[in-house]
């Protein structure tokens, strides 16, 4: 199998961070909906997403050892090799991206007039180089697991993972939730028609839309 220059260092990125997790992790969103759909990462991404349970954690000097570095970035940690290729990103949009996921429901309008409020003091510019690695901690939130504050962003039902499955993706020992949940995870994120791919999607994930 022909594997693309970015998609090599994607997988690299991949196997060294988890190596360096401490605790019980999984992979999740477009990562998973492609190992889903046909076993492996969708083609032309250039990050993978893992979520960290509560009580786990990155071990940065084992990290640093392997050559990658770690950058808080709005919603979670980007995991980067600096010797990749850095593209400096657009700090506006990519602020009113986060604000758009932590504010969801918000009309266009009030969206950019919340951004321009708060935009120079918690604006980012990004450090990190592509491809990447988002990392997420998960906290308990009961029922569920949901991602820091951002309270509609990101649900995981404890029942959903559980029982995580070990797999192995071009070598790689990862988890991912268990066949038996992953087609309520995925139809929550991106709709009943996920298996039909669509270049165009783009979605928020809400904890108030949720439902098993």
């Amino acid at each position: 199998m022909i594997i693309s220059m970015n998609k090599e260092k994607l997988l690299s990125l991949l196997e060294r961070v988890s190596d360096c997790i401490e605790g019980a992790w999984f992979v999740g969103d477009g990562a998973l909906l492609g190992i889903h759909r046909k076993g492996d990462l969708i083609e032309g991404d250039d990050d993978i997403d893992i979520y960290l349970l509560p009580g786990s954690k990155l071990n940065y000097k084992k990290l640093n050892v392997l050559g990658l570095e770690a950058e808080n970035y709005y919603l979670n940690e980007k995991v980067y090799d600096p010797k990749h290729e850095y593209i400096k990103k657009n700090a506006w949009k990519e602020y009113n991206k986060a604000m758009r996921v932590a504010n969801a429901g918000l009309n266009r309008m009030d969206l950019v007039s919340i951004c321009s409020l708060s935009y120079d003091s918690n604006r980012i510019q990004n450090k990190h180089t592509t491809p990447n690695i988002d990392v997420f901690y998960l906290k308990d939130m009961g029922d569920y697991y949901s991602v820091d504050n951002w309270e509609e962003f990101v649900c995981y039902y404890k029942t959903e993972i559980i029982d995580l499955e070990r797999i192995r993706l071009h070598g790689i020992d990862i988890y991912i939730p268990n066949i038996l949940h992953r087609d309520n995870i995925l139809s929550r994120q991106y709709g009943d028609d996920y298996m039909i791919p669509n270049p165009k999607f783009q979605y928020i994930k809400k904890t108030r839309s949720i439902s098993i």
